[in-house]
């Protein structure tokens, strides 16, 4: 994505009351002996959702005995990451959720941000044989007592609403929920929540995620500047998809029908995948504000 498009995305939120907010919201680090326990003591303080594992292996690394699970890196979490990267410790990160949220009181506008990102974000699994995939609610990834929610239940007070654009066996898993109140940070508001897990050491090498510093230091804008596909529909081309021998309003018209169905596009390229050609990038503020009526 452009990155005048993306700020154009994050003033326009703005502008209807919609605040935004990046950070870590999980985070995997096994550590060796010589890790200080009074830091890792202090981390796993943090929030009742921290894990400290030992003993505990990580294969290829023979000194590794010990795992930290960290959740939501706030300001204090950041404090004691960076005392614990100026210590002798040995250690290897091997899970990162990152995540942007949009939060407001405004549950109108929330709504309509929802709906946008359902027909207009997509996230393409590359070479694989399925390029696109969808699926609302996962047991091994939510609370189970969370029930699964039909496609056209974003606009009801039910409950946070998952989705997933990547399945469980990828290295890097897309994720997008929300709700209308009980934002995590602050209950009175409510949210639309964006996150992609990066899982391996593999794939946090290749993003240069290779130290604590390296989190520390994210540059979050050109992280989901680089990440977030979002796509406006090419009506006259939706249009000809069933028949194209026709006059361009009948091609328009139908289009515009089409799309009109269209609740998630991820949803529907997951059936579709040969219609992805009927997308095109959104690539102007103009063109964002035209499909994003918050």
């Amino acid at each position: 994505m452009k990155k005048q498009v993306f700020d154009a995305l994050l003033a326009h939120a703005a502008e209807h009351g919609i605040k935004h907010h990046f950070y870590i919201d999980r985070l995997h680090i096994f550590l060796d002996a010589h890790a200080p326990q009074d830091i890792v003591v202090k981390l796993k303080s943090l929030s009742k959702k921290n894990k400290f594992i030992s003993p505990c292996t990580l294969e290829g690394y023979i000194r590794i005995n010990q795992k930290l699970e960290l959740y939501q890196v706030d300001k204090k979490a950041i404090k004691l990451l960076k005392a614990l990267n100026s210590t002798n410790t040995f250690y290897r990160i091997n899970y990162v959720e990152i995540a942007l949220d949009f939060y407001s009181k405004n549950a109108e506008s929330l709504c309509r941000l929802r709906q946008f990102f359902n027909k207009h974000l997509i996230v393409k699994r590359g070479s694989h044989k399925t390029p696109f995939y969808f699926r609302f609610y996962d047991e091994d990834d939510v609370d189970p007592k969370r029930k699964p929610i039909e496609a056209d239940c974003y606009d009801k007070a039910k409950g946070e609403l998952i989705h997933y654009a990547n399945p469980q066996v990828d290295d890097v898993r897309s994720v997008c929920y929300s709700d209308k109140s009980g934002y995590r940070f602050d209950e009175s508001k409510g949210y639309v929540h964006l996150e992609h897990r990066h899982r391996g050491l593999d794939t946090l090498r290749k993003l240069d995620f290779l130290t604590i510093n390296d989190l520390l230091t994210l540059d979050y804008l050109s992280y989901w500047q680089d990440r977030l596909r979002l796509v406006r529909p090419n009506i006259k081309t939706l249009g000809s998809l069933s028949n194209a021998d026709v006059a361009d309003n009948t091609l328009n018209k139908k289009g515009n029908r089409l799309f009109d169905k269209i609740q998630i596009l991820q949803a529907y390229l997951s059936f579709y995948p040969e219609h992805q050609h009927c997308f095109e990038p959104i690539t102007t503020e103009k063109c964002l504000k035209k499909f994003c009526q918050l």
